[in-house]
């Protein structure tokens, strides 16, 4: 996850850079699969450290599975006991971008270039622009 978000805020960053976009209308969030041990206070410190138009957010396990099988990604948690917080997560580093109208635009495979995420970031934004 770390080295995602960076490559995102690399992303970001190019493109502030570059005024590709008006980042205003741009929002990337991190969405943890691991409510139990990412509570709402360490996830807003951990995505501070990212910038502008990061938010993090997790769920019930409910609402996690409901997500993850609309997106067809994949996790696993480890079994551990209740408040017991030394266990494993596996998850998909894959970033998904979703259009303005709520449509999965393109997915993102590692690994992640912040280039190439800019590039194409950009192209779908001009396609979506140009359809409005």
């Amino acid at each position: 996850c770390p080295i995602t978000m960076n490559t995102l805020r690399q992303a970001r960053e190019q493109m502030a850079t570059e005024s590709i976009v008006n980042l205003d209308q741009v929002n990337f969030l991190f969405v943890s699969v691991d409510g139990e041990r990412d509570t709402p206070a360490l996830l807003d410190s951990y995505i501070s450290f990212f910038g502008q138009n990061f938010t993090a957010a997790t769920g019930t396990p409910g609402q996690v599975d409901s997500l993850t099988r609309q997106l067809g990604v994949p996790y696993s948690i480890d079994e551990h006991e209740p408040g017991d917080s030394d266990y494993l997560v596996g998850h998909s580093a894959a970033i998904f971008l979703i259009s303005p109208s709520a449509k999965l635009a393109s997915i993102y495979h590692a690994p992640h270039n912040a280039e190439q995420i800019t590039r194409r970031f950009t192209e779908i934004l001009r396609f979506y622009s140009s359809q409005s």
